[in-house]
């Protein structure tokens, strides 16, 4: 990654931080925004895990819940806010998938 991609990548993690405090406080609108930010990686990923686009809309909005339910639960000494969300995304997959 070149020296401009990493600090796009900064600002993008900055924003979606600022908003994950926001949706902490129950701010519905930051997380619109946030959706808005990060919505077309979290469905990326969710489509590779269920190689279904019914079932990868549904994990989307799952994980959305989810971090609106857990979002003052986030520390970004952890995760970057994307990664926090992808998580959601693979935990809600498991979930999804089919008892053996």
């Amino acid at each position: 990654m070149d020296r401009s991609s990493d600090t796009a990548h900064q600002l993008v993690s900055d924003i979606a931080r600022r908003l994950l405090v926001r949706v902490a406080e129950g701010d519905a609108d930051a997380l619109g925004s946030l959706y808005d930010l990060t919505s077309r990686a979290v469905h990326r990923l969710a489509l590779l895990l269920t190689r279904d686009a019914e079932a990868a809309a549904c994990l989307t909005i799952r994980s959305y819940e989810r971090a609106w339910a857990e979002a003052a639960t986030y520390d970004a000494r952890q995760a970057s806010p994307l990664v926090w969300l992808l998580a959601f995304v693979r935990a809600e997959s498991e979930d999804l998938a089919p008892a053996a």
